[in-house]
C-alpha cells in the first residue's frame, strides 16, 4: 500500500506479541506500528488446542485441510476433550498460552501512536467500520466506496472441540482465565479513545465467549 508514493509494507505474525524479544526488537524500530487482533480467551485457547493437541474423530487428514490441525504438529499428542487444559500434563502448555501479561506490556511500550488494539468482535459485527478506523490510523486513504464486502478469515463456525457441549467446562475455563478477561477489559478500555468498541467490551465484561452466540 503507498502513501504519498512511499511503500507500506506489512507483516503478519500471530505468535509475535506472546514473545518480549520479538516485541522487544520491534519497539526499537520506530517507524514499525502495531495492530494487535485479540479476541475472547476462552475461544482462542480452544481455538489453540484444536490445532495443536485434539483427537479429531475424523480422518486427521481432512481436519489438516481445512488447518483444524497444525500441519507441524505431532499427532500422537492427542486429548480427547478440552477438560485435560485442566488436567496436570497441560498446566504449563495453558501458562504459556496466557497473552495477558504481554498485552499491558505492549501497551507500555508501544502507547496509542504505534499500537492499535482490535478485538475480533469488531470485525464480526461492524467490519467496513473497522477496517476504516485501521486504514486512518495507518494514514492511508479510505477504502472505495464500492469496495467489496469484508470476509471473515481464520475461524469456523460449529463445533471445533467438544467445549461447547460442556458448559462445567466453559464455567472452569473463565475462572482460570481471569486474568486474562481483566488485561483484555483493560485494553479495550485503553483503546476507547482512538477506537470505540462497545460490543467488544461488553463481551468481554459478561465473558460472553463463542459458544454463547448461537451464529458461531
Amino acid at each position: 500500500v503507498r502513501k504519498n508514493n512511499v511503500k507500506l509494507m506489512g507483516l503478519k505474525n500471530p505468535i509475535i506479541a506472546m514473545y518480549p524479544l520479538s516485541y522487544y526488537s520491534i519497539f526499537f524500530i520506530k517507524r514499525i506500528k502495531l495492530i494487535l487482533m485479540v479476541c475472547d480467551p476462552v475461544g482462542r485457547l480452544e481455538r489453540r488446542f484444536m490445532t495443536h493437541h485434539y483427537c479429531h474423530h475424523e480422518d486427521m487428514e481432512a481436519a489438516i485441510e481445512r488447518r483444524d490441525i497444525s500441519k507441524f504438529r505431532d499427532l500422537r499428542d492427542c486429548d480427547k476433550s478440552m477438560m485435560a487444559v485442566l488436567q496436570r500434563h497441560r498446566r504449563s502448555w495453558l501458562q504459556l498460552e496466557r497473552i495477558g501479561t504481554h498485552l499491558l506490556e505492549l501497551i507500555k511500550l508501544f502507547g496509542h501512536e504505534r499500537l492499535l488494539i482490535v478485538h475480533a468482535a469488531s470485525i464480526r459485527d461492524h467490519p467496513a467500520e473497522t477496517y476504516g478506523h485501521v486504514v486512518r490510523w495507518l494514514g492511508l486513504r479510505p477504502f472505495p466506496t464500492d469496495s467489496q464486502s469484508f470476509k471473515r478469515m481464520n475461524f469456523r463456525r460449529g463445533h471445533r472441540t467438544d467445549l461447547c457441549r460442556n458448559q462445567s467446562l466453559q464455567a472452569s475455563l473463565k475462572r482460570v482465565l481471569t486474568r486474562e478477561y481483566s488485561a483484555l477489559r483493560f485494553a479495550l478500555q485503553w483503546q476507547w479513545l482512538m477506537l470505540k468498541q462497545p460490543t467488544a467490551l461488553r463481551e468481554v465484561e459478561s465473558r460472553i465467549t463463542r459458544c454463547d452466540i448461537p451464529e458461531e
